[in-house]
C-alpha cells in the first residue's frame, strides 16, 4: 500500500513537473520528490512522540520548501488557493509565492505554520531536516499556547559587553555545564552544579542585566533545541556512535568551543538552554508542564529544582 502511494505521488510530481515547464517555473527534482513522499511519515512520527518528548506539546501545520523551488504544505486547514492538493492533507505550491526564508514560523492564511528550507547544503541526511522542523514546531507551540515566553531582543547583541572577565568565566561555565550533562556520580554533579551557579552569579555581578538577554534565549530556544535533539535521536537510523558524533557537533560541541564576546553568543545559549533541559529530564518527571505554567526563567526554574550553593570558583588563572 505504501509503495502504491509513493508511486502515485511520483506520478503527480511528474505531471506537475511537465506543467512547470509549460509555465516557465523551476522543475521539481529528486530531492523534492523525497520530501513530498516522506512528510506524512514525519508528521505521524511527530504526533506519536510529541508528548513523550515534551509533555502537552501540540502540533501546528508544516511547510517544507526549497528556494526557487516548491513549497510542500501539510496538515494546513486553509491552504492558499493557488496550491494544488496532491494527497491527503498534502498541498504543493511555490516558495516564491509565499516568500519563505529560513527555518522559522510564519502565518499562512492566518495559521501559524512551521517552515524549513530543505535545500541547504549543510544537511547531510533527511533526519537532520525533520529534527529541525520539529524544533520549529515546538516554537509554534510556544507562540500559540505559552504566551509568557517571549523571543530575545536581537538589538541587545549590539551592546552586549565584551570583556575578558566575562569571557573567562563564561568559558568555564559552559564546560562545567557540558560535564554536568554527563555526570553520573551525584557528588561530582553537585560540585559541578555549585560551580555553574557560582559562575552565573559572578557574571551577573560583571555584566548586570545583560544576563536577562542570555536567559531570554535559553527560555525559548533551549526547549526547542532540546526537542530537536530528542527527535533526531529517536528517528535517525544510525548506530549510537554516529548519532553521538552528530550530537556533539550539532548540539553539545558549542559548549566546549572557545568563543569570545558576542561571537556565536546566541548559539551558545541555545546549547546552554538545551543542556539545562537535558539535565532536568534526567532528574525530574513532568517538569516541562511545571516550567511552562510558571513564571520563572528556565535558569531560575533549574535553580529552584536543584538548589545549588555559591562557592569559590576554581578557574585556572
Amino acid at each position: 500500500m505504501k509503495r502504491v502511494k509513493f508511486k502515485y505521488l511520483l506520478f503527480i510530481c511528474t505531471i506537475l513537473f511537465n506543467l512547470s515547464l509549460v509555465n516557465g517555473q523551476e522543475q521539481l527534482t529528486s530531492i523534492d520528490s523525497l520530501y513530498i513522499a516522506s512528510i506524512e511519515r514525519f508528521y505521524n512520527n511527530a504526533e506519536k512522540t510529541k508528548d513523550e518528548i515534551w509533555e502537552g506539546m501540540k502540533l501546528a501545520p508544516v511547510c517544507l520548501y526549497r528556494v526557487n523551488g516548491p513549497a510542500i504544505l501539510y496538515n494546513h486547514p486553509s491552504p492558499p488557493e493557488s496550491f494544488t492538493e496532491i494527497g491527503h492533507n498534502l498541498y504543493l505550491g511555490t516558495q516564491k509565492e509565499l516568500q519563505l526564508y529560513g527555518g522559522t514560523q510564519i502565518e499562512i492564511n492566518g495559521i501559524l505554520t512551521a517552515i524549513i528550507d530543505y535545500g541547504h547544503i549543510h544537511y547531510s541526511c533527511i533526519e537532520e531536516v525533520y529534527a529541525e522542523l520539529f524544533h520549529e514546531l515546538h516554537h509554534a507551540y510556544q507562540r500559540n499556547f505559552i504566551k509568557q515566553i517571549k523571543y530575545d531582543n536581537p538589538a541587545t547583541l549590539l551592546t552586549y559587553p565584551e570583556n575578558d572577565i566575562n569571557d573567562a568565566i563564561k568559558l568555564y561555565e559552559q564546560k562545567v555545564l557540558y560535564r554536568m550533562c554527563f555526570a553520573d556520580d551525584i557528588d561530582e554533579f553537585q560540585k559541578l552544579l555549585n560551580q555553574h551557579y557560582s559562575c552565573r552569579i559572578a557574571r551577573e555581578e560583571n555584566i548586570g542585566d545583560y544576563m536577562r538577554y542570555e536567559e531570554a534565549v535559553e527560555n525559548m530556544e533551549g526547549p526547542a533545541f532540546y526537542c530537536e535533539y530528542k527527535f533526531y535521536n529517536q528517528f535517525a537510523p544510525f548506530n549510537e556512535k554516529l548519532k553521538g558524533i552528530y550530537a556533539h557537533n550539532h548540539f553539545f560541541g558549542v559548549l566546549t568551543t572557545p568563543f569570545y564576546g558576542r561571537k556565536s553568543l546566541r548559539q551558545r545559549h541555545l546549547a546552554a538552554g538545551m543542556g539545562l533541559c537535558f539535565i532536568l529530564d534526567k532528574y525530574f518527571d513532568n517538569w516541562q508542564s511545571e516550567y511552562y505554567t510558571g513564571s520563572l526563567s528556565l535558569y531560575d526554574f533549574f535553580v529552584s529544582k536543584f538548589k545549588p550553593q555559591r562557592e569559590e570558583l576554581e578557574i585556572d588563572p
